[in-house]
């Protein structure tokens, strides 16, 4: 977790054995993906076929709170993130969005 006073930038390193076929991979059991928003996270699971199996959101409030504060409440918030993936043994997957201007 990086704090970078208007926003914080949450890091997180898995290691996944991956088959490549076709230059397309595969993940066997299905993944874990986050959405992140400024007043809370949206997680989805999915199996191996795309179905949707579990939908959860973790709402917090950082409004009116300190630095150490509100990086105390997203770290926690994230344990919780990694600790669902860790009791269903799946992956997590963020997109990786560009807000850039072109």
């Amino acid at each position: 977790l990086r704090d970078y006073g208007d926003y914080f930038i949450i890091y997180a390193t898995i290691e996944l054995d991956i088959q490549y076929d076709n230059y397309q991979f595969e993940i066997r059991g299905g993944v874990v993906g986050i959405d992140i928003n400024t007043n809370h996270i949206a997680l989805a699971e999915i199996d191996h076929h795309g179905n949707l199996i579990r939908s959860k959101v973790y709402s917090f409030s950082l409004e009116k709170k300190r630095s150490s504060q509100r990086r105390w409440i997203i770290e926690q918030v994230v344990k919780e993130v990694i600790g669902y993936c860790v009791k269903v043994n799946k992956p997590l997957i963020i997109e990786q969005l560009d807000f850039e201007k072109t």
